[in-house]
């Protein structure tokens, strides 16, 4: 349950290295040949900010960022068949293929979970 900004930060970037190869050339290739990872990447990044702004949705500000943010999440969800709640997946989720997969928002799923 990521509650704040410094947790989110913490958790992007551990995410961050299982998507991201840390090899500018390959990144690049990635993008540019259409890849799946790239576009995982942006859906992990978007419901982990979504799950940021949800946990603390009583202020305003909060609540608008997360009607964006869960958006822009079932945006790209609709585009890689992913539907996954917030706060039902812990940090160090990797997903290696995209494909029909739905996590339901009463699920909980423990830390380093792969798909």
């Amino acid at each position: 349950m990521i509650k704040s900004k410094e947790e989110l930060k913490k958790v992007i970037k551990s995410e961050k290295s299982l998507y991201k190869s840390g090899n500018c050339y390959n990144d690049i290739k990635n993008k540019l040949l259409l890849e799946r990872e790239p576009q995982m990447w942006k859906y992990i990044k978007a419901l982990r900010i979504s799950e940021y702004h949800y946990n603390n949705r009583n202020s305003i500000f909060h609540a608008i960022m997360y009607y964006f943010w869960h958006r822009r999440k079932n945006k790209l969800g609709y585009k890689l068949g992913f539907e996954i709640w917030e706060n039902s997946v812990d940090e160090g989720l990797l997903i290696y293929h995209p494909s029909s997969i739905i996590i339901n928002g009463f699920a909980s799923i423990g830390k380093n979970c792969v798909f």
